[in-house]
């Protein structure tokens, strides 16, 4: 083929459309990069959000433990298993505590290798782990205000 044969203007009008081409594929490129940084990003808000919650829980066990230090008139029995199940809590939280902070860290340090596959899948386990842990807040109060009840209906207190 003869490039003499080509006329400029048809060179020219290819170049112009190859370049046009060239900036519409890097403009979509750009668009899909930045979704998938914002996902790379949920995923570390929602895994800090995680990390939160279990303190928050964490926090919530601790002031049961500080209530029954300073409920005094309960049974030395009924005090000791609740002390014991109370501890095997705060044992329980701390592992859990350490799992989070370590995906959390693992996000922070790792987050902008994940693939948009991985995030938006990340971001739906996370989301789940959310809701439960948000339902949970509270429940030990409620489980231990009962007992107290029931343990000054029956004398045992």
């Amino acid at each position: 083929m003869d490039l003499d044969a080509i006329p400029v203007a048809a060179l020219l009008a290819l170049a112009v459309s190859l370049f046009g081409l060239w900036r519409g594929e890097r403009a979509h490129n750009r668009s899909r990069e930045a979704e998938r940084f914002l996902l790379q990003q949920a995923v570390l808000l929602k895994a800090e959000a995680v990390r939160s919650e279990w303190y928050a829980l964490n926090r919530e066990n601790d002031t049961l433990i500080l209530r029954l230090s300073l409920h005094r008139d309960l049974q030395p029995e009924l005090r000791a298993i609740a002390s014991d199940y109370l501890q095997g809590q705060k044992e329980f939280l701390a592992m859990c505590i350490a799992d989070a902070t370590a995906y959390a860290e693992n996000v922070f340090a790792n987050g902008t290798m994940f693939s948009e596959k991985r995030c938006r899948e990340d971001i739906r386990l996370i989301e789940l782990s959310l809701e439960k842990l948000r339902r949970n807040q509270g429940v030990s109060e409620r489980k231990y205000d009962e007992l107290m009840q029931q343990a000054a209906v029956y004398g045992v207190v």
